[in-house]
């Protein structure tokens, strides 16, 4: 803590004297404009509290309702924090380990087993799944949006697997972008700083008729590269081109239909640990192409009924001179439909299919074998809500059936209850099976140090959560949720091959809370406790599996406050804590660090905003090398501005 408190006092300057700087020149700008009907607020409490979720029953329900450790980010939120990646937005979630490993690359997960190829949570963008059957977890320097365009991000701590399937097995992201009748206008936006070295977008949306909503948007932006700790350029530099569409229709009162598609092309750079002969360092730029096509439609039968059709097309190409690059291609089909049954019963029920073909390059580091795959997923579940002592009770059962092509049949069964004393107040609990179904480099791909087995099945949980809910006043929310999850066959390496011969425990609390202070300043404060216990079995001949507990932090503290200096002026600062990781060459010493963000409206339409990122430290790691093939790098000290224009 002293450490801490000596960084906190040495670099606060840098932030005092920009805050300064830009009050004054909003100041000399327009000191006494109005706001012109600018609303500088974020959403009070309570209607953060009646926000609509999906995730936790697959249909909408409110926050305060939701019987699981579920989280909303809105898009208040981001705009606050000033974050530009969906992975630093994910930071503001209490027990979301977010680590930034060089420019371009994020370990992302939720109660514990952190690393870049992070596979034990699920992460939908409006109901698209991004999870990489290939490598297992995501490739966030692939998943973008329109920061603008963004509603909400649903996060639910805990297994989801019951009615979204195999690898929701600690948790679920769901990212929420706005309707297209939400967007209407224009919005241009650009800036550029130190390390968001330029960047820019736009987007237009209108009506066609009388139901038919539309937009489009292009965004581009230039990152530059980051420094190890021995100042060397890591060449990870990063550069995407993004543009997309969306049309929305109300078709009667009882349909809706969506369409909707986004395409990227870009490079992210690497540098790349090659322990061949001798180890050295391989720098190189990854070329990244891809798309996406979406359509849904909701139809409602009744207040309480209604069926919905999801479907999507996703190709994604990777050129790649060290890993295994290639294209890949992902169709999904997904159904529900739910209905009351009696007075007490709510059945939701569905069906899915997924199929994934890849054409895999091989290079000297690593190659697949077959180099071309086909394999599909298909799935169905159900679950019964049944409603007690006028609805103070719920009860909630339910299952998921998956059949794929490498463990054949998997089943995730659920139960869960909830009680709610009073208006305002829940407390809930749940035990979950979940499992993660093999990938395919798990089961085909060969490289340097690992080779994948035909042996190798799924990892399963079980997991007990408790948690309670509540609003006790207007001006403060309270979210406690704990957690005990015991894991079995997880992967080790036996021999170079891969095997299921880890299990072990893990546990913690995680506390949300939010509060107004006074009507310009409010806050969202979250803690984590992490305890992982992992062993391997007696007969593995791993040498490496201890190290999974040094991949996930202790302890984690983050608080997000939002203060309305003038009518139309407002600072966001974004602080969170980290304890510290071990690793082979880098260590990740315990930080605090900073983010802030000042906004200024002279004129309706028009913000001109100055973000301060990590601003307490000159620069500093947030994960550790361990089993990762990059090298990492250090988070840098940055600064940048950003002028956007709503007409």
């Amino acid at each position: 803590m002293v450490r801490i408190n000596f960084i906190f006092r040495k670099n606060m300057g840098y932030f005092i004297f920009a805050l300064l700087m830009t009050i004054g020149l909003a100041d000399m700008g327009n000191a006494e404009k109005p706001d012109n009907g600018i609303d500088l607020t974020a959403l009070s409490l309570e209607e953060l509290m009646n926000i609509e979720v999906t995730l936790v029953s697959r249909k909408a329900e409110k926050l305060s309702d939701a019987a699981a450790a579920v989280y909303v980010i809105t898009n208040e939120d981001v705009a606050h924090m000033g974050a530009t990646s969906l992975p630093n937005v994910l930071r503001l979630v209490p027990g979301m380990n977010v680590a930034q490993i060089d420019a371009n690359k994020w370990g992302v997960t939720v109660r514990g087993f952190n690393n870049l190829f992070a596979n034990m949570f699920l992460v939908l963008i409006d109901g698209r799944s991004v999870y990489s059957p290939v490598f297992s977890g995501v490739f966030w320097e692939t998943q973008d949006i329109l920061m603008a365009d963004l509603d909400r991000i649903e996060v639910i701590r805990g297994p989801g697997a019951t009615l979204w399937g195999s690898n929701a097995v600690n948790g679920i992201i769901n990212i929420v972008t706005k309707s297209a009748k939400e967007t209407r206008g224009g919005l241009v936006q650009a800036g550029g700083g130190t390390e968001e070295r330029l960047f820019g977008s736009a987007r237009y949306g209108g009506k066609i008729g009388s139901n038919l909503y539309y937009r489009f948007f292009v965004k581009y932006f230039d990152r530059g590269s980051y420094v190890d700790q021995e100042n060397r350029d890591v060449s990870d530099a990063w550069s995407m081109k993004r543009g997309g569409f969306r049309m929305d229709w109300d078709a009667g009162a009882s349909d809706q239909f969506v369409f909707k598609g986004d395409f990227f092309s870009g490079y992210a750079g690497n540098t790349m640990i090659v322990p061949y002969t001798d180890i050295r360092l391989l720098n190189y730029n990854a070329e990244i192409t891809g798309g996406n096509l979406m359509a849904r439609w909701f139809h409602k039968l009744s207040e309480r009924s209604d069926y919905r059709l999801h479907a999507y097309l996703d190709h994604f190409t990777r050129k790649d001179q060290v890993q295994a690059g290639g294209s890949y291609t992902t169709v999904d089909v997904d159904f529900q439909h739910q209905f009351p049954v009696g007075l007490r019963h709510h059945v939701i029920w569905g069906a899915g299919f997924r199929n994934t073909s890849d054409s895999v390059d091989s290079t000297e580091y690593v190659y697949f074998s077959p180099s071309e795959d086909s394999y599909a997923l298909w799935s169905a579940f159900l679950q019964d809500e049944m409603a007690f002592l006028n609805n103070r009770i719920q009860m909630t059962v339910g299952a998921k059936f998956e059949h794929n092509e490498f463990t054949q049949w998997e089943i995730q069964p659920n139960i869960r209850c909830d009680f709610k004393p009073d208006e305002g107040r829940i407390i809930w609990g749940s035990v979950t099976r979940a499992v993660r179904i093999p990938s395919r480099s798990e089961r085909d791909m060969t490289n340097i140090i690992f080779s994948g087995s035909k042996d190798f099945v799924s990892e399963t949980v079980i997991a007990s959560e408790l948690g309670y809910r509540c609003h006790p006043g207007r001006n403060m929310a309270l979210d406690i949720a704990a957690f005990w999850n015991t894991y079995d066959r997880l992967r080790s390496l036996e021999k170079g091959r891969a095997g299921n011969l880890k299990q072990g425990v893990t546990r913690g609390v995680e506390l949300a809370v939010d509060f107004m202070v006074m009507k310009k300043l409010t806050a969202r404060m979250g803690y984590a406790f992490l305890d992982m216990d992992i062993a391997l079995l007696p007969e593995s001949e791993d040498l490496n599996g201890g190290y999974t507990e040094d991949e996930s932090p202790a302890h984690q503290f983050q608080i997000l406050t939002t203060i309305d200096l003038r009518q139309n002026l407002q600072l966001g600062l974004f602080a969170r804590y980290v304890s510290g990781l071990h690793g082979f060459t880098v260590n990740v010493d315990p930080y605090l660090t900073l983010d802030s963000r000042l906004a200024w409206k002279p004129v309706s339409g028009l913000e001109i905003s100055c973000v301060g990122q990590n601003l307490l430290q000159r620069a500093h790691y947030e994960y550790p090398l361990l089993k990762i093939p990059f090298l990492s790098s250090q988070l840098p000290r940055g600064v940048y501005s950003m002028i956007s224009w709503r007409f």
